[in-house]
């Protein structure tokens, strides 16, 4: 051990590592457990700074190259074999094809490179949702806002003069760092509020946590060399910032999650700065094996969460399973520290020369990263697809068809393409929509005309509009607004150019086409008018909804035209599930997955207030019928991604209805229109 090893560090290096394994096993036993990774963060800062500062000023140079392979070397071999490992049972035991092993792996190649947090940033998957917990490489996203960090920090340090170790030289370095580390928690405060996401991935969100962590260290140095007279805290400050942390962690949580990670961080440096040697709470952070664990608390974390991750896909993570996970994960921490982390990170790579630059960790790092990459992505993956790499066959899929929201659908000689059919974007604004080019059936030859309008929804249901042309109904034409609200008179807060423009403009030259006993289908995702709490927004929402509902029927009804709206479905999307994480992989039909679904009571109670708001509207008007769709989506007690028989009726993490949900849906759509246009007549 060198001479600025601090064993007590390594005690809590320790609990950060426990508490986060625990919090990951099960959030309830430790609520608060991932802020442990909070704690990595201030103890990394601490120790990088001192690790540059026990360096003798090179050229700069010199001192990049030796900095950057001493961390490849500390941290790029685990990582890497970690990786490999994960990535061959994610090709094992996860469907052929699914979105949830192309992400996983996407995931892992973008942690090679420092990048995962803005991958899973972009792909807006939230760190505690359950479509997360099933990616083997989410935990990397704090080892790439590390290695970010890394990529600004010595130029800090070195052209703040502290590689000098003048006095002026660590003036100017309290200076800059202080200050961006202020702006870095000014942008984390203000982003929890409004992307949340983004706060927790972003590693300028993230810089003044470690951050902290250099200044603690920084003033810990010049005090004890009398330079600004500061001593150490006394004795019960650490034991009580000790005692408070191990309390926050382990206490529900009662704050928001941006309160307890500021709280954390700072009791981590109070700890780290103020702790003695030999006091009591030196003692506690030094009882074994704490020690011990912290020496191998990297390996542990890389391969706590691919393990578990794996164990979800597979046996679950149950009472039974957990001493064996728990077990398994454990021996594999020991065996990547003593074999390939220690080892590594203590021998002399061999150089690599690029023009004049020797980089022999680095060099080494690229090669093996863009190895990894180019084999998983461009050999393994097209077997994987094909299924040669699938050990389940029990596990059911779900059957797209080709089917997605912008998908070409041909149909008795008709073709339909998003393309001319919807307005995807502000882009768009200004596109016409022909009819023509919109239309299954003849529009200007049927008995009837069905105009579909709508958001998203309204694609993703094609193939039940379908039976419409089939029985000779009449022929469907199928528009879409990304995102569109349900009548002009209520108003979102996104897409409002594109939103105005589609009912200002594109639906009244439609429906002008309209003849009587033509039907007008508005369908709309209509979550938002059930929400979890009604307050008085969604009671105006609401209210805005009947107004325009009651406006529309109105205008139909002096011309003939019947209108038709479609109800809410089951609040899914609040499961924290996507369809592949919904599915029982492998043979883990022991435990269920971890989605959270509302029963049918619960779901029938939400929506109460909206739906009998349309149905107050069906009473009034002849020309208006509501399209409930709420039994196909939820047939039993308990409203799930899949119905009794195991068809999947979801087509993605948007709730998007699946084609088998659609064709499922076909017959309540036959049986709302017959009755509309006999009670229009």
């Amino acid at each position: 051990m060198s001479a600025t090893y601090r064993k007590e560090v390594d005690g809590l290096r320790a609990i950060a590592v426990l508490s986060v394994i625990v919090n990951h096993i099960d959030k309830t036993l430790m609520p608060n457990g991932y802020l442990g990774v909070d704690i990595f963060y201030v103890i990394s800062g601490f120790f990088i700074t001192q690790s540059l500062i026990s360096k003798q000023r090179n050229s700069f140079k010199s001192y990049l190259i030796e900095f950057y392979n001493r961390r490849i070397k500390r941290l790029f071999p685990a990582l890497f074999i970690c990786i490999a490992v994960t990535c061959l049972f994610i090709f094992l035991v996860t469907s052929p094809g699914s979105s949830l092993s192309g992400s996983s792996i996407l995931t892992g190649i973008s942690a090679l490179f420092g990048l995962s947090n803005l991958y899973l940033l972009i792909e807006a998957k939230d760190y505690f949702g359950s479509s997360a917990e099933l990616n083997p490489f989410t935990h990397t996203w704090s080892l790439s806002v590390e290695w970010q960090f890394y990529a600004l920090f010595p130029f800090f340090f070195w052209f703040s003069g502290a590689s000098s170790k003048t006095r002026q030289g660590f003036r100017n370095f309290f200076l800059i760092i202080g200050s961006v580390a202020i702006a870095s928690l000014l942008a984390y405060i203000s982003l929890s509020d409004m992307n949340p996401i983004a706060a927790f991935y972003l590693m300028p969100t993230r810089f003044w946590e470690i951050a902290l962590g250099a200044i603690a260290c920084m003033t810990l140095i010049k005090s004890q060399s009398t330079v600004y007279g500061i001593n150490r805290l006394p004795q019960y400050v650490s034991l009580a910032a000790l005692l408070a942390l191990i309390c926050v962690l382990l206490l529900p949580q009662k704050s928001s999650q941006m309160f307890t990670t500021i709280v954390v961080v700072i009791l981590t440096t109070i700890i780290v700065f103020g702790i003695r040697p030999l006091s009591l709470s030196y003692r506690i952070l030094t009882i074994k094996p704490l020690p011990f664990l912290g020496v191998i608390s990297y390996s542990l974390y890389l391969w706590h969460w691919s393990g578990l991750a794996i164990s979800r896909l597979t046996v679950g993570v149950n009472i039974i399973t957990i001493p064996f996970q728990l077990t398994a994960i454990f021996l594999l921490a020991f065996l990547s520290y003593q074999y390939v982390e220690k080892p590594l990170r203590q021998a002399e790579w061999i150089a690599l020369r690029l023009n004049r630059f020797q980089l022999r960790e680095v060099g080494h790092a690229m090669a093996l990263a863009f190895g990894l990459a180019i084999v998983t992505l461009f050999i393994v993956s097209p077997l994987h697809s094909e299924g040669y790499l699938y050990l389940g066959e029990a596990a059911p899929m779900i059957k797209k068809g080709g089917e997605t929201l912008k998908d070409t659908q041909i149909y008795k000689g008709n073709s339909w393409t998003a393309d001319q059919c919807v307005l995807s974007s502000k882009n768009d604004v200004g596109k016409t929509i022909n009819l023509d080019n919109c239309t299954f059936g003849d529009f200007w030859r049927a008995k009837r005309n069905f105009l579909v309008v709508g958001d998203s929804f309204s694609v993703a249901e094609i193939e039940m509009y379908k039976t419409l042309v089939a029985e000779d109904l009449g022929s469907v034409t199928i528009t879409s607004s990304w995102g569109a609200s349900p009548v002009p008179e209520v108003q979102y807060k996104s897409r409002q150019e594109t939103n105005q423009y589609y009912w200002n403009s594109v639906i009244p030259n439609l429906t002008n086409q309209l003849s009587a006993g033509d039907v007008l289908l508005i369908v709309n995702d209509g979550v938002d008018f059930s929400p979890k709490i009604l307050d008085e927004e969604s009671k105006q929402m609401i209210n805005n909804l009947e107004n325009g509902l009651v406006r529309i029927s109105e205008e139909m009804s002096k011309r003939g035209i019947n209108v038709l709206y479609q109800s809410s479905n089951p609040f899914i999307r609040e499961s924290n599930c996507t369809p592949d994480s919904a599915m029982h992989q492998w043979w883990n039909y022991l435990s269920e997955p971890p989605c959270t679904y509302y029963t049918r009571e619960e779901s029938l109670e939400r929506r109460r207030i909206y739906h009998d708001t349309l149905l107050s509207i069906q009473a009034k008007f002849k020309n208006f019928a509501v399209l409930d769709l709420f039994d196909v989506f939820c047939p039993s007690g308990l409203c799930k991604f899949y119905n009794r028989e195991g068809v999947f009726l979801y087509l993605d993490e948007c709730t998007h209805p699946s084609v088998e949900a659609a064709i499922l849906s076909q017959p309540l759509l036959l049986e709302t229109v017959e009755k509309l246009i006999m009670k229009a007549t």
